[in-house]
C-alpha cells in the first residue's frame, strides 16, 4: 500500500449562530496561517498560537502531543514548563529521532531530560515520551501534527507579567490539527493550524486515536471516522485502497450552480492518487472553477506526470528547491488544503466545505 500518511483531514462546514446557540457550549473555530512571503522572513504564528496554548496550561491540563519532526527548542521549553505549572503532558513521536534525546541542546533533548533548570518529562517515574516505531503499526512513519488540550486557563497567557491569574476555564475539550512538522524550516514554509474548542466529543476521538498511537494499536481495517459538532470530521490514514474519503467528497460534488469554486493547495501530489487529479478535471469540465497549487519537486514525483496532464492549465506547480539542491524560501508550501463551494448531490444550493491536515496526496 502507498497510503502511509496518518491524520488527519479536519472537515468544517459553516453553521448558523442560532445552530451554534443550541448546544450547552459553543464549539469555537480559529485559524492560522504561516505567511513567510518571499523575503525569506520566517513566520512563527503558527508556533506562536501553539505557545499561547501551552501557556494557558496549568495543574488542571491534560496535554497529549503527537508529531513528525521537531527541532524547535523553544517550542519544547514552553512544553517543559507546562509540565512545572503542573500540566500532565504526553507525546507520541517518530521513532527515527529517538537518537537525539542524548544530544545536548536538541528540542527532543530538552523535552526529554530538561532545560533551564526545569525537570525533564516525567509520567510517574516513566518517560512520557512514546517513539512510535513504524508509525505506531501503520505503514511509514508517524506523520500526525497534532495537539490536545483538556482545558486552558487563558487568562494565565494574558496575565503573566502582571502576577495575578484566576482559576477560570476559558475553553476545554481542545484539538490544534497544524499542516506544520515543528521544525525551523517549516517556519519558511506556508502552513495552517486550525483549533477546534468546546467540542467534547470531537476532543475524546482524538484523545482516543493519541492513546491508539501511544499503545501500538492501530488497524488498518479499523480507520475510524470522528464527528464533532457543526459537521467537524476526521478521517485517518493509512487506509485500505479503495476507500479514499477525499475521493468519496469529491464524488459527491456537482457543478451545476454559478460561481462553483474548488481550490486545491498539496505539499505534494504524485500518480499514485492520479485518480485525483482526473476527477478534479472532470469537474472543470462539469463547470467548477478548479484551481491546485502544488510543491514542485521531481525527485519525489510531484506533481506526478499523470497529474500534470489530466489538471493542465488549471494547475500551478511552485519551486521548492533550486538547480544546487538548496532549499528555498520562495514557494515554500507544505499545507495539504482542499476548498469546496459548491453543490453537493444531497443538497440543492451550495455547501462549504475544508479539508485540511496532515494528509498529502500521495
Amino acid at each position: 500500500l502507498k497510503l502511509v500518511l496518518v491524520p488527519a483531514i479536519a472537515q468544517a462546514q459553516a453553521q448558523s449562530q442560532a445552530q451554534n446557540q443550541t448546544v450547552a457550549m459553543t464549539q469555537q473555530i480559529d485559524t492560522f496561517f504561516n505567511t513567510p512571503g518571499f523575503s525569506g522572513n520566517p513566520s512563527t504564528v503558527i508556533e506562536d498560537q501553539l505557545i499561547r496554548m501551552l501557556r494557558a496550561s496549568d495543574a488542571s491540563t491534560k496535554i497529549n502531543i503527537s508529531l513528525y519532526t521537531f527541532d524547535r527548542t523553544t517550542l519544547a521549553l514552553e512544553i517543559i514548563k507546562a509540565q512545572a505549572r503542573g500540566a500532565s503532558v504526553e507525546l507520541v513521536l517518530d521513532d527515527k529521532y529517538e537518537v537525539e534525546t542524548n544530544q545536548a541542546g536538541t528540542a527532543f533533548n530538552i523535552l526529554a531530560h530538561g532545560a533551564e533548570g526545569l525537570p525533564g518529562l516525567n509520567c510517574n517515574g516513566k518517560s512520557c515520551i512514546t517513539f512510535c516505531n513504524q508509525s505506531c503499526t501503520g505503514l511509514w512513519i508517524n506523520h500526525n501534527k497534532f495537539f490536545l488540550f483538556s482545558q486552558l486557563n487563558e487568562e494565565l497567557y494574558e496575565n503573566e507579567n502582571k502576577n495575578h491569574h484566576t482559576n477560570s476555564i476559558t475553553s476545554q475539550f481542545i484539538v490544534a490539527q497544524t499542516s506544520a512538522n515543528m521544525t525551523n524550516g517549516q517556519t519558511m514554509n506556508y502552513n495552517d493550524l486550525i483549533v477546534i474548542k468546546n467540542d467534547q466529543h470531537f476532543y475524546e476521538g482524538m484523545l482516543g486515536y493519541w492513546q491508539r498511537l501511544k499503545s501500538n494499536s492501530f488497524h488498518l481495517n479499523k480507520a475510524t471516522t470522528i464527528e464533532g459538532q457543526n459537521g467537524i470530521k476526521a478521517y485517518f490514514f493509512p487506509r485500505l485502497i479503495g476507500s479514499d474519503p477525499v475521493e468519496k467528497i469529491l464524488n459527491d460534488v456537482r457543478c451545476d450552480l454559478a460561481g462553483s469554486i474548488i481550490s486545491v493547495i498539496q505539499s505534494r501530489f504524485d500518480d499514485d492518487r492520479d485518480y485525483l487529479a482526473e476527477k478534479l478535471a472532470q469537474l472543470a469540465k462539469a463547470g467548477c472553477d478548479v484551481k491546485v497549487i502544488v510543491r514542485k519537486e521531481p525527485k519525489l514525483n510531484s506533481p506526478g506526470k499523470k497529474v500534470v496532464k489530466f489538471l493542465g492549465e488549471n494547475l500551478a506547480s511552485l519551486t521548492y528547491k533550486d538547480i544546487d539542491g538548496k532549499i528555498l524560501v520562495t514557494n515554500s508550501l507544505h499545507s495539504k488544503v482542499l476548498m469546496i463551494n459548491a453543490r453537493m448531490s444531497h443538497s440543492t444550493q451550495k455547501s462549504t466545505l475544508v479539508l485540511t491536515g496532515s494528509h498529502n496526496f500521495n
